[in-house]
Order: structure tokens, then sequence, then C-alpha cells
């Protein structure tokens, strides 16, 4: 996360007092590998990597009854 210390730095070295960017490069940074390891696996498994990467994404390991417990809001 160096964006974060160029911004936030001393005196901030972008002259980025303003919220907006140091929000910018904070989701950024938090994005990054994300998007790498997305991009990775289209690049080395192709559409079938991405195809699998999407199922397990997807898929609820867990039972109803624990859905629905950990979905219960009492009043």
């Amino acid at each position: 996360m160096g964006g974060v210390l160029i911004v936030v730095g001393p005196s901030g070295f972008l002259g980025a007092k303003s919220g907006v960017m140091f929000l910018l490069v904070v989701l950024v940074g938090l994005a990054s590998p994300s998007v790498a390891g997305i991009l990775m696996t289209g690049l080395v498994d192709g559409r079938a990597g991405l195809s699998e990467f999407r199922s397990r994404l997807l898929k609820w390991r867990i039972g109803a009854r624990w859905s629905s417990l950990a979905t219960y809001k009492p009043r």
C-alpha cells in the first residue's frame, strides 16, 4: 500500500488533503489483489477456469437450517 504512504505522507505529497483521493487510493489498494487473481485465473485457465471460479464462489456449503439462523433477526 505504498500509494497510501504517498498520499498521506508527512505533508501529503500529492496535496491530497481531501478524503476523496485517500478513499480512492485505499479502495484501489484493497481491490488490486482480487482483480489480479481473477485476471491470472483467466489468463492461465481461460473461460473454464473463470467458470469454475464463479461456481465455487456461488456454491453454498451450509444447510438451510444454518442459513435461516444466520438471517434471523429478532424483533
